[in-house]
């Protein structure tokens, strides 16, 4: 962390030229326009949903953006949002928006042996907001920032695999709050679609726990990415990544004690059949319980991020690691404005993508390289000013998956990079 901030530091410092490598475009270039859009999201282990978007961009001839959405369907959220209102010019960013949700995303077993078929449904209602600073440097070329999000949601039900009710859940209203700082280094030709240069990010998330049955602790992500140029205009991307829990106050992990405080209400069920499945349902839950007092839970791999052939969430533990890399081959390189009756901004691109990816997950950092999963594909890309479109579609060894979203891959901030 020394030398990470010490780097920040040197580059602070100094102006991008000396390093040989200048923006392509004016990071802070305000170009008004506006979209109205339906929305086709299809994200791995959430579902699909459709709706409609909206979006306006530098507004007033500022770098201010709104836009809001909403989408109904396996799942449904709605949402309004405000970015890059500048309170120090060219230096100090603020951004929020605030969201409802009504999903059931599946929360796989711990552990890269878990097998795709064991998982529950929680049924999750609820609404937040999200608000971050950041602090920005030499062309954006060094950022830093504090992000505070807070939720307030309801599991209303619960179901196995097998589509199977859970008795005794508990649906009163919960909160959820969560502090993340960072810093960036983007020493990259370009933010949105940087062809050279290397990108490296670090971010602590401190979640606020109120539930003494559950352990706090923190989870540490760091972001490497390596970009090479190919021929005029394309470029071959690499990616390293980690994410580590840190336990700071560690809860109940006796499997007997948490059999008493979350237990499933097995005993009340006269059937024995159903009885035994209830009881194998609980086991599982307890044993799931006590790992995580023991030892937290890193940002997943699988979704829309890493891994991309594996759904939402589905590789969990203490530890993440992950390794990917892409060929991202530009079919042109324009900036073309268009003005039609919904829509009007400027398109930069289409883009080919091909892509291959390991990664691992474990409660022991010892055990990390002892077991990977693999997802390799193909995307589709078109570059908006401002925004990129993607359709990607990977296989691994659980079989493939497609997902259409918003902005390349390898982010820290993206919506399924929870860990919760």
């Amino acid at each position: 962390m020394k030398a990470f901030l010490v780097g920040l530091l040197a580059l602070g410092l100094v102006a991008p030229s000396a390093y040989g490598l200048d923006r392509r475009r004016n990071p802070f270039q305000y170009r008004f326009g506006y979209f109205v859009y339906p929305i086709v999201q299809e994200i791995p282990g959430l579902g699909k949903a459709s709706g409609v978007g909206a979006t306006v961009v530098d507004i007033a001839e500022t770098d201010l953006d709104f836009g809001g959405f909403y989408l109904d369907g396996e799942f449904k959220a709605s949402g309004a949002y405000f970015l890059n209102q500048h309170l120090v010019p060219h230096h100090l960013v603020l951004d929020w928006g605030a969201f409802t949700y009504d999903v059931a995303a599946a929360q796989y077993d711990r552990g890269i042996d878990s097998q795709n078929t064991d998982y529950i449904l929680p049924q999750v209602k609820g609404r937040g907001y999200q608000g971050q600073l950041t602090l920005m440097f030499v062309d954006r070329m060094l950022e830093g920032f504090l992000r505070q999000r807070k939720e307030t949601y309801q599991v209303h039900q619960i179901f196995d695999a097998n589509g199977t009710a859970f008795e005794n859940v508990d649906q009163s209203k919960q909160d959820f709050n969560d502090i993340t700082w960072g810093a960036k280094i983007d020493y990259t030709d370009d933010r949105q679609d940087p062809r050279e240069g290397v990108r490296l990010e670090w971010i602590k998330k401190v979640p606020e726990n109120q539930d003494p049955n559950l352990s706090v602790f923190e989870v540490i992500d760091q972001n490497l990415s390596l970009y090479l140029p190919l021929g005029r205009f394309s470029t071959w991307a690499f990616n390293g990544y980690r994410s580590d829990s840190v336990v700071t106050k560690m809860a109940e992990t006796d499997p007997s004690v948490l059999a008493a405080q979350i237990g499933l209400g097995c005993g009340a069920i006269p059937d024995p059949a159903a009885q035994g499945a209830c009881q194998a349902s609980q086991d599982n839950r307890v044993a799931e319980r006590s790992a995580f007092n023991r030892y937290g839970r890193a940002t997943p791999l699988g979704g829309t991020q890493r891994l991309r052939a594996f759904p939402n969430g589905r590789f969990a533990a203490g530890h993440s690691r992950f390794f990917g890399t892409e060929l991202r081959w530009n079919l042109n390189d324009e900036s073309i404005p268009f003005d039609y009756i919904l829509m009007k901004g400027v398109r930069t691109g289409f883009q080919l993508a091909a892509f291959y990816e390991v990664g691992t997950v474990s409660d022991q950092v010892i055990e990390l390289d002892q077991n990977y999963r693999h997802s390799a594909g193909v995307g589709l890309r078109v570059l908006f000013e401002g925004a990129t479109v993607r359709l990607d579609v990977a296989q691994g060894e659980e079989g493939g998956a497609t997902t259409l979203f918003i902005d390349y891959p390898w982010g820290l901030s993206a919506v399924d990079n929870s860990t919760r």
